[in-house]
């Protein structure tokens, strides 16, 4: 499959009313839609790319959202990457505009200045916060498509003659934003509020799960695994319990893009289908009354078990839809209907996730976030994470020890 084009832009951090070092006016739109949306003013916003004074070329608006089009009837968002060489932010775009008519729905900064070319921003999120971190992200960027003249094997600040935007692909294809959660930008975002972040990130991505796995894991679930990690970091005991429901969610959101994300962009997705009135929502795969919606129209996830039982009843049933779509990763689906299923089940998660995620933590053992933490990082022992992604690749997983139960379920047995 051909990977998805994208859009890149650069901005002058310099630019701007703020004189405090380090923070731009992409710190200063990102508090801006945050607010925008949670006080349901709004839910976009407009990023705003400036004409450049020598300006020798037209930007393409309808070429632009004809890209959008195209991403979105292949299941794929568009992003926005927008760096200043030190972050990089990315902003998830549904429509690109030549000129807009209320400016309250973008930043004072705008005022009195050429703009080409309005973004219809829906979500937005810092990726990085370091030169380093960036250029390291920047080069996994290359431009090979009809769009632009010159082949750009990795980006950089000393990359030359390209125009903005400019029309690339993202080498690592990682996931960003999805319709698996909720709105990024409406999560606690310790990137952009903690110092102690990179730390954390740099732990995660090269002492524990690794730089190749760490780099597949879609960005929410990335949000909540760091999130919690800086607490264990900072010795936060009391929010153990909402760290216990971000390690879990991590796990949720990253089962829903392997299975029900690769369902999405596959061709077949319209034989899945949803009945949304249910609390959870589950999936069926046949319509028979013709009420349930179409999972291409479903911009929700699944709990843990509707994703666990749609995949044993398609390979019970020998669904071809479904086993078409996975047949380079039958060694996955074996693994999550078999071992990995039975784990869930032994160690109780998906009662201990209902628990937190309704504030009741009296029955959650003090030991259950270090028991927790292990089996889904694999500290001492195969790691959720790691595995799920293994066997979905169909590398070889090595045993590494033994899981050990959460108290939880130990008491519950008792």
């Amino acid at each position: 499959m051909t990977a998805p084009i994208h859009f890149y832009l650069t901005f002058n951090p310099f630019a701007n009313r703020y004189r405090q070092a380090g923070y731009t006016q992409a710190h200063d739109f990102y508090f801006f839609l945050k607010k925008m949306i949670v006080s349901k003013q709004s839910n976009f916003a407009y990023w705003g790319k400036m004409d450049s004074k020598n300006k020798k070329y037209n930007i393409n608006h309808c070429e632009i959202n004809n890209i959008i089009k195209i991403n979105d009837r292949n299941g794929e968002m568009t992003y926005l990457f927008i760096t200043d060489f030190q972050h990089l932010w990315v902003a998830n775009i549904v429509e690109a505009l030549d000129s807009i008519k209320d400016s309250k729905h973008t930043l004072d900064f705008y005022q009195d200045k050429e703009v080409g070319v309005w973004f219809k921003v829906v979500d937005f999120t810092l990726l990085t916060n370091t030169f380093s971190q960036t250029a390291s992200r920047l080069y996994s960027f290359y431009i090979e498509n009809d769009f632009q003249p010159n082949v750009v094997k990795g980006i950089s600040p000393f990359n030359t003659g390209l125009t903005f935007p400019s029309y690339i692909q993202d080498r690592e294809s990682e996931v960003i934003f999805n319709s698996f959660h909720d709105l990024i930008i409406l999560k606690e975002n310790r990137r952009i509020d903690s110092k102690l972040t990179n730390k954390v990130i740099h732990y995660l991505s090269y002492y524990i799960l690794g730089p190749d796995i760490y780099s597949k894991i879609p960005h929410a679930a990335k949000i909540e695994l760091e999130t919690a990690e800086l607490d264990v970091l900072e010795k936060r005991e009391y929010s153990n319990a909402r760290n216990v429901f971000s390690y879990l969610k991590a796990l949720e959101i990253i089962i829903n893009d392997l299975v029900i994300g690769t369902l999405k962009r596959s061709k077949s997705c319209d034989k899945f289908f949803v009945k949304t009135d249910l609390n959870p929502p589950k999936i069926f795969i046949n319509n028979p009354s013709g009420q349930l919606t179409n999972l291409s129209q479903w911009d929700k996830g699944f709990s843990i078990p509707q994703v666990l039982f749609l995949v044993r009843k398609c390979m019970e049933e020998k669904y071809a839809p479904f086993l078409d779509v996975f047949s380079e990763q039958l060694v996955f689906l074996k693994y999550i209907s078999n071992e990995f299923t039975d784990l869930i089940k032994k160690n109780m998660l998906i009662e201990i996730r209902g628990i937190v995620s309704h504030g009741n933590t009296g029955e959650i053992l003090p030991d259950d976030i270090d028991i927790i933490r292990r089996l889904i990082f694999g500290i001492g022992c195969d790691g959720l994470i790691n595995k799920l992604y293994e066997y979905y690749d169909k590398s070889e997983v090595k045993v590494q020890g033994k899981y050990k139960r959460t108290g939880f379920n130990r008491k519950k047995a008792s």
